[in-house]
């Protein structure tokens, strides 16, 4: 546990740091600061002559380069609080979560600030249809939530581990990537570069992190001792992962809003 405690302390400064650096980078980047994506709201609206036709609203207009530098705060403040859990005596749930191998502070974080990452990304890549950023949030969310409950389950019932919620969670994620993947057929060979290498990016990051459950939950017929140290070993892995995926990504996407926007372009 201790050296989760320093694991932990690590990955908030260094979350917190890029957080300030990418606020600075923010407001004194005219392209970031002005670059903005709309929000859209599809709906029927009836003509006498043809019937029901198809109808677009715009609801507003969305900072991305603002709302990305909330994601690594999000980060650093979960790390600052299972790092404070160690002086917490009796109380540390922390502790006692990771002594039955989970991690629901973990989870909780991943469902705000990947679904949010997630989210980002759709704008970026063109997707702005309101109902569909909420449905591909919920999936990415729930995904969130089934990793928990694999984690759960195992602790209270060993004896019935079994892989539902990880075959439920990889069924969700490729409706969730089919449908962002799905806006590739209609873009052509203008795209920025930039763009492209955030989707991939992510894409190939995202799969490390079932990949390491995976590795994790392969072969769990282990003492308790050797069961717990594979699981820190996992647990310091989830840490390195997230943060250096949100890391690539954090600047990319602040990179990324440095293409031509209609909106940038008026000063």
């Amino acid at each position: 546990m201790v050296n989760l405690k320093y694991y932990n302390s690590a990955c908030a400064i260094l979350h917190g740091l890029q957080g300030i650096g990418a606020i600075i980078y923010t407001i004194f980047n005219h392209n970031a600061n002005e670059f903005r994506v709309p929000i859209l709201t599809h709906h029927a609206k009836w003509n006498e002559t043809t019937g029901p036709a198809d109808a677009t609203q715009e609801l507003g207009l969305f900072p991305l380069a603002g709302v990305t530098c909330s994601l690594p705060f999000m980060s650093c403040l979960a790390h600052i609080i299972m790092a404070c859990s160690e002086h917490f005596g009796q109380n540390d749930t922390y502790r006692k979560n990771i002594n039955k191998y989970r991690n629901p502070w973990r989870w909780i974080e991943y469902a705000f600030s990947s679904t949010l990452m997630f989210f980002l990304i759709c704008l970026l890549f063109s997707i702005y249809d309101l109902s569909t950023l909420m449905a591909l949030a919920i999936m990415n969310a729930s995904i969130m939530f089934l990793g928990y409950v694999m984690e759960k389950d195992h602790s209270v019932q060993p004896s019935k581990f079994g892989w539902k919620p990880f075959f439920v969670a990889t069924g969700i994620a490729l409706v969730q990537w089919g449908i962002l993947y799905s806006t590739l057929s209609t873009t052509d060979d203008r795209m920025p570069d930039l763009i492209w290498a955030v989707l991939f990016s992510y894409f190939f990051l995202f799969l490390l992190f079932p990949a390491n459950m995976a590795w994790l939950y392969w072969n769990w017929d282990l003492d308790k001792n050797s069961k717990y140290s594979k699981y820190i070993k996992s647990e310091r892995v989830y840490m390195i992962l997230s943060l250096t995926s949100k890391s690539i990504l954090l600047w990319l996407i602040l990179f990324g809003v440095n293409q031509p926007n209609v909106y940038t372009m008026k000063k």
